[in-house]
């Protein structure tokens, strides 16, 4: 018998209330709406019920959903969050994260022996370099390598073969190459104000030079924003990894147009980085040739396959 007002079995004419299980002290002259008690009793009726997790579970999935939204909302909203960079070039990066014009550097004037008229002189009053470009190095090594009559230059413990005629002995590769010690160089007149380079020496790591490859891309880049040049841009041809007697290298070939009135588009730097086994140093082999002189390209050749670890 289901809960309910019956005929009140103790007599009188009235009405008792069945919960379902017992009768309960709940009368009435006549039958209506359950007792008060009626919704507790129908409640123990069927025992006490455990509470479930759907309503937790229904919540959290709210709040998950709100948090969504809100992502979103941020995201597409107009211009957008902003976008985590490191502001701060490191010298592995592709970008010309060292800059020989982004501070105060020596100011030589060399003369190439054997020409008439005067070298370019570096920029007078440096650049701030590109936002988070770092100052090319002055090189702090003291090596020196004797000088040398096989006919080849030495430094860093490398040689190259000598690059052979229009090429001479001159201050302008150490004035160039300013971050490299043990420096043997060869300079080449070009024009009468454009005069490529060659140069073997070595570059050491407590000036920033920590690895082939970080070091080949940061001379590069300091050949590149030398004041010699007066760049308008850089554009890599290849840097990839280059061995030189089982020895770990580097090597970077770059194309380096101008704003010079020499009448010339600009050069071609070729740089090799070579860890020879020193623990404080690297040596390195910088080339200068200039674009759209063919009439080099055997020189170029020959100089760089003639790279050799000494000793």
């Amino acid at each position: 018998m289901g809960p309910g007002w019956y005929s009140d079995p103790a007599g009188g004419g009235g009405y008792r209330w069945w919960d379902g299980r017992a009768w309960t002290s709940d009368t009435s002259a006549t039958p209506g709406p359950p007792p008060r008690t009626a919704s507790s009793s129908q409640g123990s009726a069927g025992g006490s019920r455990r509470s479930t997790p759907w309503g937790w579970i229904m919540a959290g999935l709210a709040i998950v959903v709100a948090v969504i939204l809100a992502v979103a909302f941020l995201v597409n909203r107009p211009g957008g969050p902003r976008e985590i960079t490191d502001d701060y070039p490191t010298a592995s990066s592709t970008v010309s994260a060292w800059d020989d014009g982004s501070t105060p550097t020596p100011t030589p004037t060399p003369t190439p022996s054997g020409s008439d008229s005067p070298s370019p002189s570096p920029r007078d009053t440096p650049s701030d370099g590109d936002g988070g470009s770092r100052p090319c190095p002055t090189a702090s090594g003291t090596a020196d390598t004797p000088p040398s009559n096989d006919g080849r230059l030495h430094g860093g413990g490398i040689s190259v073969a000598e690059p052979g005629d229009g090429w001479e002995q001159s201050s302008f590769p150490a004035a160039v190459m300013f971050f490299a010690s043990d420096l043997d160089g060869r300079s080449a007149p070009i024009t009468g104000t454009w005069v490529n380079i060659l140069g073997v020496g070595e570059l050491t790591k407590s000036d920033g030079f920590a690895d082939v490859q970080s070091a080949a891309d940061s001379v590069t880049s300091c050949l590149a924003s030398s004041g010699f040049m007066s760049a308008t841009g850089r554009e890599d041809e290849y840097s990839r990894e280059h061995k030189v007697d089982g020895r770990q290298g580097w090597t970077v070939r770059s194309r380096v147009e101008s704003s010079s009135a020499s009448g010339v588009k600009g050069s071609y730097f070729d740089v090799i980085v070579i860890d020879v086994g020193r623990p404080d140093s690297l040596a390195v082999v910088a080339l200068e040739t200039t674009i759209d002189h063919h009439e080099q390209d055997e020189m170029r050749q020959r100089v760089l396959d003639s790279v050799r670890v000494d000793g």
